[in-house]
């Protein structure tokens, strides 16, 4: 065989080789891309329970600095009155991260205050400043920022009642047509029904089984 021919298939050899070796990249890059994009099991176990347990205690201190500026006379405050629990609310979702199981880690993200204190101190605050403006023009407004004698059951049911009124305050004073601002507020209140409610504190993340 002349050199020339040699040379010529060697070449294409070394051509081939490096085709077959991008192409496995390319397949192996994928591959390792779509394991990475599948959902973790969320296997739950024991330990998760408990590590949750610690988490909900976290949600518990918060929930009470939070019940300490909101009692049964006076249900909001304007949203700067808030933001010192935010501290608190980084440490509550931190622990929660920590939980390898999805599942627990959802309920507490659910069940957390975190979402309502967030929502109103930062994407919601200047609305609900105009809102704090208006408490003495709109009654449903008065009801929650200016101080009223309740029970806490009655403000249990005051906080869980009042979204309608709120809603339409919303749409008129904040100039939110489309709707956005007052759909977030009605699920991101409910966050906040732990601080009125007694039955929204007992919620059970897990049981321990008998030995």
């Amino acid at each position: 065989m002349k050199k020339s021919s040699k040379l010529c298939l060697i070449l294409n050899l070394s051509c081939f080789t490096c085709i077959l070796v991008i192409v496995g990249s390319i397949v192996a890059i994928y591959m390792f891309g779509l394991q990475a994009s599948k959902p973790d099991p969320g296997f739950c176990t024991r330990k998760h329970a408990a590590q949750a347990m610690e988490c909900a205690k976290k949600d518990d201190e918060l929930g009470a600095a939070a019940a300490s500026l909101n009692h049964t006379q006076l249900l909001l405050r304007p949203p700067k009155d808030y933001e010192p629990l935010a501290g608190l609310c980084h440490v509550t979702l931190e622990c929660a991260r920590e939980i390898k199981c999805r599942a627990i880690r959802n309920i507490l993200n659910d069940i957390s205050i975190c979402g309502f204190i967030y929502y109103y101190t930062k994407e919601f605050s200047e609305c609900a400043n105009r809102l704090y403006d208006k408490r003495n023009e709109i009654s449903c407004l008065g009801e929650i920022f200016n101080e009223k004698k309740r029970s806490a059951k009655e403000a249990c049911a005051e906080w869980k009642s009042i979204t309608p009124c709120v809603r339409q305050a919303i749409r008129n004073e904040c100039e939110d047509r489309l709707g956005i601002l007052q759909y977030k507020w009605e699920e991101k209140s409910k966050k906040a029904n732990s601080i009125y409610c007694e039955e929204d504190r007992k919620i059970t993340l897990g049981s321990h089984e008998s030995d």
